[in-house]
């Protein structure tokens, strides 16, 4: 369950931090040369300091896990196996 948080997340694919304190920075000026090609690339205006705790959706924690700890691990030693 979610009780608070602060302002939106990034798009997908906005280049990473400095990517994305630019694009902020572009969302916040209408009048900014590239403003429009940034509403369009991102589907909608964008709003940073926006937050919304219904929108934010949780995946399965153990499935997490098992990924980072017995599937990722797994993989990489198959990996190795090969090159050695």
């Amino acid at each position: 369950m979610c009780l608070a948080g602060e302002r939106a997340s990034p798009p997908e694919d906005c280049g990473g931090v400095h990517g994305y304190q630019d694009f902020v920075e572009i969302m916040k000026n209408p009048l900014h040369q590239e403003y429009q090609r940034m509403v369009e690339w991102c589907g909608k205006k964008f709003d940073s300091e926006a937050f919304s705790h219904s929108d934010v959706r949780f995946d399965n924690p153990k499935k997490r896990w098992e990924h980072a700890f017995i599937e990722a691990p797994a993989k990489m030693a198959e990996r190795l196996k090969k090159i050695s």
